[in-house]
């Protein structure tokens, strides 16, 4: 296994301890990933200190975490997941499993660049430890709910502390019931700092930050004024639906933009809102964050509007005039149809519009698209929210997007129907098409 590089696992039973020492005694091997698999301290019997692993992904037994209302693989819409006898046996034995994670992660701390790590495998004291070394990590992804001491002695900020070239925070946690409390972010203490000294000024080096619904983001990004990337994500434990934002807070989150003055430096902004998208929000995104490349907007749960198509994209495209260099656009317009049922038509399609194929709802996408395309110079893809079909089995509707990649030649500009493509959970600022595989 001289060549081997990356190493994913995934199975019902604790992996054997050798299988482990032959996996981390490779030379080449830089990624290791845990999924969905026991873990317990009999497996590390041979971890030794000085293997250099750079990428490390430890998920929790059972982990489900839906983001919005979008694609979601089929699995976790069938009874059979969560019922299954190894993944109930082994949830339950979560205080084993972080135990295993723990030693995992300080013995391999010295060489990480990257960490995504289950909450409920390790607590914010744990990572905080001195005992763990941070001194290449450079990106941090927490998911899942989070551990149930996960802030006792140590809070975020600490951990951030230990973390001294940490550049990308990713803190995607789910909640366990609806009515939960929100994380604090912050220094709780009226004092603004710590038990162990830490500050919000922690945060002051952070390149890129994704939070969930599950997090009290108010006044956040007052203390962020490096950062290029946010995403604001509204996430669940699956079969459940989450709540986004909800206008409010968005207008909140926005104003904190503004006090932390590095609207202009945001490169990139993906946000979920729970209400409807307006023309006078989308014009206060381009006002405060001009030099937007990349724009996401999601409605979680899309409902459509009444009103003229076309009059309802050049109003769009008007509110966001002022981002003359963005180049990938999502935006959820609320246009007249929403839908694609199984057959491809819409419920409000006329019986003219279902001689043309039921395709209504994709030809005023289109046109919409068109109108981006013509206004917004540098644009390269933009994309249009719909409600999918129903899942099979299911009765549940899917938000998904309509992506067009806008191809400008000599003659013209021409709109080309981009393949499916969704955020493959934790993955927050990169779409990976939806394959057949995930299908099945």
């Amino acid at each position: 296994m001289s060549s081997l590089r990356s190493f994913t696992i995934n199975c019902t039973f604790v992996p054997p301890s050798l299988l482990l020492r032959a996996i981390l005694d490779s030379p080449s091997i830089t990624q290791l990933s845990i999924h969905d698999t026991p873990m317990n301290s009999d497996m590390l019997e041979y971890l030794r200190a000085g293997v250099t692993i750079e990428s490390l992904s430890l998920t929790h037994v059972g982990q489900a975490v839906r983001v919005g209302e979008g694609y979601f693989l089929p699995k976790f819409g069938k009874i059979e997941y969560f019922v299954c006898e190894y993944r109930q046996y082994f949830q339950e034995r979560v205080y084993t499993a972080a135990d295993a994670a723990r030693s995992l992660i300080q013995t391999l701390s010295p060489s990480l660049r990257y960490l995504d790590v289950s909450g409920s495998l390790c607590a914010f004291p744990y990572l905080a430890n001195p005992l763990c070394i941070w001194e290449r990590l450079q990106t941090l992804v927490l998911t899942g709910t989070p551990h149930p001491a996960f802030h006792l002695k140590a809070e975020l900020a600490d951990v951030v502390g230990a973390m001294p070239v940490l550049t990308e925070l990713r803190v995607l946690f789910s909640p366990r019931q609806s009515n939960e409390s929100l994380i604090p972010i912050l220094p709780t203490s009226p004092s603004g700092k710590t038990v162990l000294g830490a500050t919000s000024a922690v945060f002051s080096r952070l390149k890129s930050l994704a939070m969930s619904n599950t997090c009290n983001i108010k006044g956040v990004l007052v203390h962020t004024p490096s950062l290029e990337r946010l995403a604001i994500c509204a996430l669940f434990n699956h079969p459940r639906v989450p709540t986004a934002l909800n206008v409010g807070d968005v207008n909140g989150l926005l104003d904190d933009i503004r006090e932390g003055g590095f609207g202009a430096r945001l490169r990139h902004l993906r946000v979920m809102i729970e209400y409807g998208v307006s023309k006078e929000l989308c014009q206060r995104v381009a006002e405060l964050c001009p030099n937007l490349l990349d724009l996401e907007i999601e409605q979680c749960g899309y409902q459509a509007a009444g009103g003229d198509d076309s009059e309802s994209s050049l109003g769009y495209a008007d509110a966001l005039a002022g981002l003359t260099r963005i180049q990938q656009l999502r935006v959820g317009i609320p246009f007249r149809r929403q839908e694609a049922s199984a057959d491809g038509q819409s419920d409000s399609d006329s019986d003219e519009e279902q001689d043309q194929g039921g395709e209504a709802w994709r030809i005023e996408r289109r046109n919409g698209a068109q109108v981006f395309a013509a206004r917004f110079p540098a644009l390269q893809s933009i994309g249009f929210e719909h409600r999918g079909p129903i899942y099979p089995g299911s009765h549940r509707y899917v938000d998904e997007w309509l992506d067009f990649e806008v191809l400008r030649e000599p003659e013209g500009v021409e709109l080309v129907e981009a393949e499916r493509s969704w955020y493959n959970y934790p993955e927050t600022w990169r779409r990976s098409p939806i394959l057949a595989d995930n299908e099945a």
